[in-house]
């Protein structure tokens, strides 16, 4: 990812639990998202989305996100069961204009 530049909300871990998903939520996460961004002075909504996740790349793009490049993701959390996971794999750079 490059260097703050004011004007671009980096997103990080957004989830929605596999019971919930297919139910609107993650669009309505990320609508509102890009309105808090907006109102704070950004013009520009960037983030990571794991290559295999093909699922949330295509709601990503369906709201006008594009691929802008790759890298190496690595990150760690608890799953919906309270077990610690590592995860370490490539993931495609998402971004979109969102105007203010």
């Amino acid at each position: 990812m490059p260097a703050d530049d004011g004007a671009t909300a980096y997103l990080y871990a957004v989830r929605v639990l596999a019971p919930l998903r297919s139910k609107g939520i993650g669009t309505a996460l990320m609508k509102a998202t890009e309105a808090a961004v907006r109102e704070r002075g950004c013009t520009r909504v960037r983030l990571t989305v794991q290559v295999v996740n093909t699922r949330a790349q295509k709601m990503y793009a369906q709201m006008g996100y594009e691929v802008v490049g790759t890298v190496m993701t690595g990150f760690s959390f608890t799953d919906s069961e309270g077990r610690p996971k590592k995860v370490n794999e490539p993931a495609f750079v998402m971004e979109r204009v969102i105007g203010r």
